[in-house]
């Protein structure tokens, strides 16, 4: 704990940041970087623990890392700068923080993420940017994970649009579409079994109607219709 002075019999104490490592020596030795020692008389020094660090020899005490950076590992003579898509918004930290789904953070050191703006989203955590809506698609919101599709009748035809355009007079469009339809050019439909059908039941139905007419006309005229066994007159 202690050295014993050139010529002297006294011992003195090593300082802190220094240790003195056995007996029958006469020399303190400096802490080195990475390590402290926070008492004087010390045998050994200690490395920093996560979250800060030493970068001088002979330290008597650690640094905390600062907002933006981190250190994992003990015994280290500096801390790092949180990379693109994490943070770290207090001092003292061992890892930085992933951002958030609908968050993002680009460059390094950074304290805090912010928020996808509207028109852009992103479900992934960890992440430097946030993606823009695809066409037909439109995000209103800021920090949000997903995108909407564009309503019917609607239409965005860029990519991170925050609104959907109502197609012109004489156009449609489905849900989800980057453009309209001119009603004019839409083919014809065309018919379905069932329609036809349809058709067919329309006319066999028309059909009988016209020779029911035909005969009721007939009849007024003072001629049957019916079976010739059945349309003399009876005298």
């Amino acid at each position: 704990m202690i050295a014993a002075s050139e010529g002297s019999s006294l011992c003195t104490a090593c300082s802190p940041g220094s240790y003195f490592p056995g007996s029958g020596g006469s020399e303190c030795f400096d802490c080195q970087a990475g390590d402290f020692a926070v008492d004087a008389g010390s045998t050994q020094c200690t490395a920093c623990p996560s979250g800060s660090f030493s970068a001088t020899t002979g330290s008597a005490s650690c640094l905390a890392c600062a907002v933006g950076t981190a250190q994992p590992a003990e015994g280290q003579m500096a801390c790092t700068s949180c990379p693109a898509g994490t943070y770290s918004s207090a001092s003292g930290q061992a890892f930085c923080i992933a951002c958030g789904p609908g968050t993002s953070a680009a460059g390094f050191g950074n304290t805090s993420c912010a928020h996808c703006a509207a028109g852009t989203f992103q479900d992934t955590p960890g992440q430097a940017s946030c993606r823009p809506c695809e066409t037909g698609r439109y995000q209103d919101l800021s920090g949000q994970t997903t995108c909407n599709e564009c309503p019917e009748d609607t239409f965005a035809d860029l990519s991170g649009s925050s609104a959907c355009t109502i197609c012109p007079e004489g156009t449609i469009a489905g849900t989800g579409q980057s453009s309209c339809f001119d009603l004019s050019e839409c083919p014809p439909p065309t018919p379905t079994t069932s329609d036809l059908g349809l058709a067919v039941l329309l006319g066999s139905l028309a059909a009988m109607g016209f020779v029911a007419l035909s005969l009721n006309r007939l009849r007024g005229r003072g001629v049957s219709g019916g079976p010739p066994s059945l349309n003399r007159r009876t005298p």
